[in-house]
């Protein structure tokens, strides 16, 4: 599935440090994912490149409603998205005081899916 290949790539980019490359094949295939529904599957590694690049706001709202997701589906993640999200979570709380990133978590994760698509691609 070349979607599903997509979505792995973003994250090697994502860890790599390729913010650039990862953001164009996020652009990319965001609605494809949304649209079969496996955007949860990958929004960890938005998250993190959103953190990576220095939009804490928008990462925490991205992890947040993924966690949220991830948690009422009952799965648990798998390995790759696991690293992206704890990451993700680290940068957030080296760089935003601990009440703003509750906030934050929260906000994102009574956005709809479609709200949270839209930022995950935010530059």
């Amino acid at each position: 599935n070349v979607g599903l290949a997509n979505a792995n790539l973003l994250g090697i980019l994502v860890e790599r440090g390729e913010l650039a490359e990862a953001a164009e094949i996020g652009r990319s295939y965001i609605d494809r994912f949304r649209d079969v529904g496996v955007a949860w599957v990958v929004l960890d590694h938005y998250g993190l490149r959103l953190a990576k690049s220095g939009l804490h706001a928008a990462s925490a709202r991205v992890i947040g409603w993924n966690d949220a997701t991830v948690r009422g589906k009952a799965v648990r993640r798998q390995v790759n998205e696991q690293r992206a999200y704890e990451s993700a979570m680290s940068i957030g709380r080296g760089k935003l005081p601990a009440a703003e990133l509750d906030r934050l978590l929260a906000e994102g994760a009574a956005m709809s899916e479609d709200e949270i698509c839209r930022v995950a691609i935010e530059d």
